[in-house]
């Protein structure tokens, strides 16, 4: 899997992906404004509702998206029971869970192409101090397309561990994942040095 993409098609794809980001950035910012925890427990439910409306596979798939987020959601949730106000964390946390789910439906249901056009037009006016506009978009899509891989080899050092300790691994496997990381974004710099005409 060498992106964030639903396993099957919708008609989200369809939607151009300009609207989309748009949209995003709209919903998003007015995400911030919303002081009410209830409001935004609503508007959190009516976004995994939406993603349901496409199948129980899809609704599945976009959940596990969430799963990195739950060591962020515990460090939260403990520190504002430690300073005595779980409404602000619980705010807090919603606003979390939402903004990713909802970057997550653009995500999953616009080509990379796409976005890295958009992150360009984006970006064009700062061609006059000669940045490498390109090599911005290149980072983004990158850093997108190594989320699922990153995750996927989570879950394989996770597994690993646990059978052969028969513990549930916590700390342990931070430094291997950080080690392989390293390793791959090496050979991926390794590639664009040889074979593009980026400095990498």
């Amino acid at each position: 899997m060498l992106a964030l993409r639903y396993p099957q098609q919708t008609w989200l794809e369809k939607i151009p992906a300009s609207l989309k980001m748009a949209l995003l950035a709209i919903a998003t910012s007015g995400i911030f404004f919303i002081d009410s925890t209830k409001i935004m427990f609503l508007l959190f439910v009516a976004t995994i509702s939406f993603q349901f409306l496409f199948g129980w596979q899809i609704l599945k798939f976009s959940l596990g998206l969430l799963n990195p987020l739950l060591p962020f959601v515990a460090i939260i949730a403990f520190w504002h029971l430690f300073t005595g106000d779980l409404t602000q964390g619980l705010l807090i946390i919603l606003r979390l869970l939402l903004i990713v789910s909802l970057a997550n439906i653009v995500t999953c249901s616009t080509n990379m192409g796409e976005i890295s056009e958009i992150i360009e037009k984006i970006l064009s006016p700062l061609r006059f101090t000669k940045i490498n506009i390109q090599a911005v978009s290149l980072c983004v899509i990158i850093f997108i397309r190594f989320t699922p891989i990153v995750l996927e080899r989570h879950k394989i050092l996770h597994l690993a561990y646990k059978c052969r300790s028969g513990k549930r691994p916590s700390w342990q496997i931070i430094l291997p994942l950080i080690l392989t990381v390293m390793d791959d974004a090496d050979h991926v710099a390794q590639s664009l040095r040889s074979r593009s005409n980026l400095k990498v």
